[in-house]
């Protein structure tokens, strides 16, 4: 199953850890931002490839709605709801 991601805890509070599966050598970009479009956090990986967690700090963040997008060479991969 290429280019799964699994996201945990769902709803979030302190962290939340984003587990990439499988995925191709390439790169990757993952943004998260509220319901307004303000950018809130952001990672580029490049030449990624395999399976890795990547912890999101969100102590900070506000209980409301959240989107992380996920981009994988330029192409949007999948974009996932959290919530807080």
């Amino acid at each position: 199953d290429p280019n799964s991601v699994t996201l945990f805890p769902n709803p979030v509070q302190t962290q939340l850890t984003v587990y990439l599966k499988n995925f191709q050598s390439g790169n990757i970009s993952m943004v998260l931002y509220n319901t307004k479009g303000q950018l809130l956090w952001q990672r580029q990986m490049n030449n990624f490839s395999g399976s890795d967690f990547i912890v999101i700090p969100t102590t900070n963040l506000p209980r409301g709605m959240y989107w992380l997008s996920i981009r994988d060479n330029k192409d949007l991969k999948l974009v996932k709801k959290v919530l807080k």
